[in-house]
């Protein structure tokens, strides 16, 4: 007989199986919840003592997102009741075993990756624990392209009515993207692609006397789908 104890509840039973079994699973369990469990013999009506009792808490599994941002990929979860901390697992596209990346105390939900290599896909996913007890786990992990950073060399205005752009050339790219505007919250923008050989731009026709602002970003195709870096850091240049 399978005994279970909740706080503030006292022992009842919740399964009986037979002799021959050693192990039982309860599945009706909550998140962040302490359970205390004790099993007794039993033949007919008589009981056999009970051994000692076993303390356990039922921790949720994470669930989990990676997203490719400015320095890395951002991994973030959601928080689970009663845990002390998480560790987050990864591996690279292609590979089959995961690798321990790091460990964190409870009251993190979110990291950087900034040792991921440009142009790679990683996926993640993340355990949570207390003490000797561990969550389970998302096997599919979540998953991010790590698309490198776009940055500005120069920018300039040297002629009329124009602005000179030039950005660090990156390797294993589809091509950049640059936008310009007259407003610093790109509310409304122009914008070009470029090819991943092109390393400067001199965009032309603009309003003497106005503030132009710009930004780059480079993405990559790969697998019929199109993935974007993050965007540089915004420059500010008054056209001649």
């Amino acid at each position: 007989m399978v005994y279970r104890k909740e706080v503030g509840v006292g022992y009842h039973c919740i399964a009986v199986v037979n002799g021959e079994t050693f192990t039982y699973e309860d599945n009706d369990v909550q998140p962040g919840t302490y359970y205390r469990y004790a099993v007794k013999a039993c033949r007919g009506e008589k009981l056999g003592s009970c051994a000692g009792t076993f303390l356990t808490i039922r921790l949720a599994t994470p669930n989990v997102a990676a997203k490719n941002v400015k320095g890395g990929i951002k991994v973030a979860w959601s928080k689970t009741a009663g845990a002390q901390g998480y560790r987050i697992y990864r591996k690279k596209k292609g590979t089959s075993s995961w690798s321990v990346y790091k460990s964190v105390k409870a009251g993190t939900c979110s990291m950087m990756d900034t040792g991921a290599s440009p142009n790679a896909t990683y996926i993640y996913t993340v355990k949570a624990y207390h003490s000797y007890v561990w969550s389970s786990y998302s096997s599919g992990g979540a998953s991010a392209y790590r698309v490198p950073d776009a940055t500005f060399v120069s920018v300039r205005s040297d002629a009329k009515r124009s602005v000179y752009v030039k950005w660090k050339k990156l390797s294993g790219i589809t091509g950049y993207q640059l936008q310009r505007s007259y407003d610093a919250s790109f509310c409304e923008y122009r914008a070009v692609n470029l090819s991943g050989s092109a390393m400067d731009r001199t965009m032309k026709y603009l309003t003497p006397g106005k503030t132009c602002y710009v930004r780059i970003r480079c993405y990559k195709k790969s697998g019929g789908k199109v993935y974007y870096g993050a965007w540089s850091t915004v420059k500010k240049i008054k056209v001649r």
